[in-house]
């Protein structure tokens, strides 16, 4: 057998950030449900219950809950079969659910006649009653470490006649949980609907410069309709971010996702093309901040795209480029879906918010600044749209937050208003993990480098590289903290903790410019004296490398300590430690 080793333990939700969102169930299966009717049986369900329970281990309220799933029933008995969901807070005897409108769903009562009783399992024909949720629970009071529950209550007409119910399944069962402030809304891109927001006559000049900024939540499944079996695909096209059609030239210029999330500039008329593919990689189901850049000089043309405001890819110099929206006035850019294409062609899916065209090229300190915020500042000339998808004055066109002659459309042919309350606003909280130091012993005037990592209140990894925004702070003991440092990513982050002359435990702990400290423990780092009573030495121990050092053994503070020091250290013999001021290979250990 192998030596077994102890891996590093995994971070605990709390750790992370508390719950992000999760999926049950797979694209081939679920959960699965069969009403009967059993007289004395205990098979009997009428009705039956499918509970979900939740535990909010965030370090704040929920006020909502994104709630998204799909439904199929197989129409082979006589009974039908109905399905809705409800919610509750309270546990115990008091249980009340409430009802969660436009969940509920019923099958048929008489068998479907493409779809007899011999009918096999695996035969999609036989699936043919569909339902798919999408929903938004909200005014709940979900507190920090209290549970939730989702109950999906079934009833049936079966009776002693018809003994059985429809069988049904449900798979992709998502959860999304969001804090949602008043006003604070975006615009949902939804299959069946057919979305795209069209700013009209919108035109910068191949020769000049625009940033593109936005914030997206892009769906990991195509959501099915009522009326599509499943299972629900991913992204079989490409998400059109942004596309613009120039009427004299008959070019469509795109900035697109791949099924992969993958960011490329490409044309689809005249010839459809790839101009470059980038490295950055947006991903699914979860918020992130998006700029796309053009710059143009006499050399010729770069593209650059920024996510969570950090740089991540940059095209080389290319030669030449179509004008994006146009170039004599007739120009369309439109949002969620190609520019030119009368029907939805690689039509963008899930949310989306904070769009902005710029006709300048935005600094890497503003875009860094303005991400995931509202601007301070609109009047900015070369701000030509800016939409913050909170509300409309009519019924398709969203309030403009510029006073820019530009006005947009959103186009849907199913959905009234399809803005949702899962807004992009809610990144503005940020949490981390533990502090972890490298080393939790140290000698008097020695040092330990530790870390913490950034997320969001949903626990997605939040790059951020202002180092007014934390404060790390030594809450007992003594010792100076030296200063915060992000790694390339914005994301983690580093910092050296200064031992004083002071013995025993140092508790440090990390803190967001609002005073909250991060969801983690502190960390613990004990100050070990150099030279302290009941010291004595141990024995020689030689390494597995062959290299041989002197091992001491340190009372203090109730707690003994052994420290290995080389052979020209000091005495061998007992009485006193290792002297200060040698440099030994490693520190105390308890």
């Amino acid at each position: 057998s192998k030596p077994s080793t102890t891996p590093t333990p995994p971070l605990s939700n709390t750790d992370k950030g508390g719950l992000l969102s999760f999926k049950v169930g797979s694209e081939q299966g679920g959960l699965g449900f069969h009403p009967h009717y059993g007289a004395s049986s205990t098979s009997d369900l009428l009705p039956g219950y499918l509970d979900m329970r939740l535990h909010n281990s965030m370090a704040q309220t929920i006020t909502g809950l994104g709630v998204r799933y799909s439904l199929q029933c197989r129409n082979m008995y006589a009974a039908s079969t109905t399905i809705s969901l409800e919610y509750t807070h309270v546990g115990g005897d008091e249980w009340y659910f409430t009802p969660v409108p436009g969940t509920s769903h019923t099958t048929a009562a008489a068998c479907s006649g493409s779809c007899p009783t011999s009918c096999g399992a695996a035969d999609s024909t036989c699936w043919d009653s569909n339902k798919a949720v999408d929903v938004e629970i909200t005014g709940l009071d979900w507190k920090a470490e209290t549970p939730f529950f989702l109950r999906w209550t079934i009833e049936s007409t079966a009776d002693a006649t018809n003994a059985d119910g429809d069988i049904c399944r449900m798979t992709d069962i998502e959860i999304i949980p969001f804090v949602y402030e008043s006003g604070d809304l975006s615009l949902k891109f939804a299959p069946g609907a057919a979305n795209g927001v069209d700013i009209n006559y919108a035109e910068v000049l191949a020769s000049e410069n625009y940033t593109i900024a936005m914030t997206v939540y892009p769906a990991g499944h195509e959501f099915a309709t009522d009326t599509t079996n499943m299972p629900r695909p991913g992204p079989s096209s490409p998400y059109t971010l942004v596309s613009s059609y120039d009427d004299a030239t008959n070019v469509e210029l795109n900035w697109v996702m791949s099924p992969l999330g993958v960011v490329s500039v490409t044309t689809t008329l005249p010839t459809p093309t790839t101009i470059w593919t980038s490295t950055a990689t947006i991903p699914f189901d979860q918020w992130t901040s998006v700029a796309l850049l053009h710059s143009y000089s006499d050399v010729g043309h770069v593209f650059k795209v920024y996510l969570g405001g950090v740089w991540v890819s940059e095209s080389g110099t290319i030669n030449s480029l179509p004008p994006f929206g146009g170039s004599t006035g007739n120009g369309t850019v439109r949002v969620g879906r190609r520019a030119r294409a009368d029907a939805v062609q690689d039509p963008y899916y899930g949310l989306m918010d904070e769009f902005q065209l710029w006709s300048k090229l935005r600094t890497d300190t503003e875009i860094y600044q303005d991400q995931d915020n509202k601007l301070l500042s609109t009047s900015d000339s070369a701000l030509m749209a800016y939409f913050h998808f909170d509300s409309y004055h009519d019924g398709t066109t969203p309030n403009s937050a510029t006073s820019s002659s530009l006005s947009a459309v959103v186009y849907n042919t199913s959905v009234d208003h399809p803005l949702s309350k899962i807004s992009s606003s809610t990144l503005l909280s940020l949490t981390g993990g533990s502090v972890s130091c490298y080393d939790q012993h140290v000698i008097t005037d020695g040092r330990v480098t530790c870390n913490f990592t950034v997320f969001n209140q949903f626990g997605q990894a939040k790059p951020t590289f202002d180092t007014s925004e934390f404060d790390a702070r030594v809450i007992q003991g003594g010792g100076v903290i030296g200063p915060l440092d992000p790694d390339s990513t914005g994301v983690v982050w580093t910092f050296t903790f200064f031992a004083a002359n002071y013995t025993g435990p140092s508790y440090i702990q990390v803190y967001t410019r609002h005073g909250d400290p991060l969801n983690g423990a502190p960390a613990t780092i004990w100050t070990i004296p150099e030279v302290c009573r009941a010291c004595e030495f141990r024995k020689t121990v030689t390494d597995p490398q062959g290299q041989s050092f002197d091992l001491f053994s340190c009372q203090s503070g109730g707690r003994r300590f052994l420290r290995r020091g080389n052979l020209v250290a000091g005495p061998t013999g007992g009485g006193i430690c290792p002297q200060p001021g040698v440099q030994y290979p490693s520190p105390w250990s308890v």
